[in-house]
């Protein structure tokens, strides 16, 4: 520990050296840099940083659903302190960070994170339905996902280890069940697999994490359940949370031990999850048939509505089609609203750039059965360089002028957009049902156009 040395760069900035080896950097509270191996690799990326304070999952952008406002850090001896708040003050973080030596070249990062609910009106929390709620630690490995093709995304599979047990949860966009809800205990551990060197996490206090490893880029998402009916809690002034954890660095031997005895998870959507292509859409394809680069393939998504009065239900049809004999379909016994989405068109997802002052084009063929109310197309899309990118409520929304009603056979519907400048960075497509009644959804193609 004599070589160790902590030079702050600004009130929640330091740098964290072994000798004149850098282990890490700290910008505002968030850990942007991390290497625990005499010349190994940086685990961390600056674009994709570890959070030294409790915050939320959904809208963790929020001033009020992180606690990272006012942040300071300082040394107590060898342990370097992080404080933080939401911006009311109505949660108070403490990350306590120890680097421990096992051996001249090699460290682990041990974390003791806090929370305190000052006197206040406490802290709102909100439900996770994909795992818990009180988060004290986000790891996304650097490398495990890259929006630019031209580049090979470094893991292939995220490993659980409970025990003597492993679990390996391949790297794919699926949101499937494996990848939610993943209770760890005391000593468990995750890791990112296989490269020469690769992250591991331990958990190290006894409170059971309630984990979720993101379909999007593969971090995972640690945090304790609180909302257990589901329902928003609040945390009363004088609650507090604890919780320890390790993480250190696993050679490509060990990983692969890990991969020699695990068990690889099977993910039951797959079957039933269509995968979104580049050119006609036919919904011939699911996650079950891909074979190559399965890690480069993105979903389909079925979105229902909020309301009640009748059931709403969106699945894959393996009995109709245009020319085939596969397409999406949504029925509904009341009056409901439901949609088929793709959300993952744009340079964050590997493909080529939209151009500007493009036009953008959507047609689809549908056909409704029975139909109290309408099926449509519609396209949104946000601007690059503009805000809210998070908050696709707030894109620019193209609805077409027709719509598909009662009981009709497979019509062609499209929509195109006028140019659009700047150039968008996220398109999206929206297969609209409402009312009473069942849509089908096929043959769907999207076109960039002069």
């Amino acid at each position: 520990m004599n070589r160790l040395r902590i030079e702050p760069a600004g009130p929640a900035d330091c740098l964290v050296w072994s000798g004149s080896r850098l282990l890490a950097e700290v910008r505002d509270l968030r850990l942007v840099a991390l290497c625990l191996r005499e010349h190994g690799r940086q685990m961390l990326d600056p674009d994709v940083p570890l959070p030294l304070f409790w915050e939320q999952y959904a809208d963790h952008e929020n001033p009020e659903r992180n606690a990272s406002s006012r942040g300071v850090l300082h040394l107590e001896g060898d342990t370097l302190v992080c404080r933080g708040s939401t911006s009311s003050g109505s949660a108070l973080s403490t990350f306590r960070l120890s680097f421990v030596e096992k051996s001249p070249t090699i460290y682990d990062l041990v974390i003791h994170a806090v929370l305190e609910i000052p006197d206040g009106p406490g802290w709102l929390i909100t439900p996770n339905p994909h795992h818990g709620e009180l988060e004290f630690c986000n790891l996304w490995a650097a490398g495990s996902f890259f929006a630019s093709n031209a580049q090979r995304n470094r893991y292939s599979t995220t490993a659980v280890r409970r025990g003597s047990e492993i679990t390996l949860v391949p790297h794919n966009h699926l949101e499937s069940e494996e990848k939610q809800n993943i209770q760890l205990g005391e000593g468990d551990q995750v890791a990112w697999l296989l490269e020469d060197e690769n992250p591991v996490i331990t958990i190290v206090s006894g409170r059971t994490v309630s984990a979720g490893l993101c379909a999007y880029m593969w971090d995972m998402h640690f945090a304790y359940k609180v909302c257990h009916a589901g329902a928003p809690v609040v945390l009363s002034p004088g609650s507090t949370a604890e919780a320890r954890y390790r993480i250190s660095s696993m050679s490509r031997d060990e990983g692969e031990e890990w991969l020699k005895i695990g068990k690889r998870a099977v993910s039951r959507e797959a079957e039933s999850t269509p995968v979104y292509v580049s050119g006609l859409n036919t919904f011939r394809d699911t996650f079950a048939s891909v074979v190559d680069e399965p890690d480069l393939k993105w979903p389909w998504v079925f979105q229902a509505d909020e309301e009640t009065g009748g059931e709403l239900f969106g699945t894959l049809d393996r009995s109709t089609g245009v020319d085939d004999e596969a397409s999406v379909t949504i029925r509904s016994t009341g009056r409901r609203t439901g949609r088929w989405v793709a959300t993952t068109l744009g340079p964050a997802f590997g493909e080529p750039a939209f151009g500007t002052s493009k036009r953008f084009r959507l047609s689809a063929m549908v056909r409704t059965l029975e139909l109290d109310g309408q099926a449509r197309i519609a396209l949104r899309l946000h601007r690059s360089g503009y805000p809210d990118l998070h908050h696709p409520e707030s894109y620019d929304e193209f609805t077409g002028g027709d719509a598909v009603t009662g009981t009709s056979g497979w019509t062609m519907l499209s929509v195109t957009t006028p140019p659009i400048v700047p150039g968008p960075d996220r398109v999206h497509i929206h297969l609209i049902h409402e009312g009473k009644g069942t849509s089908w959804f096929d043959n769907i193609l999207f076109e960039e156009t002069d």
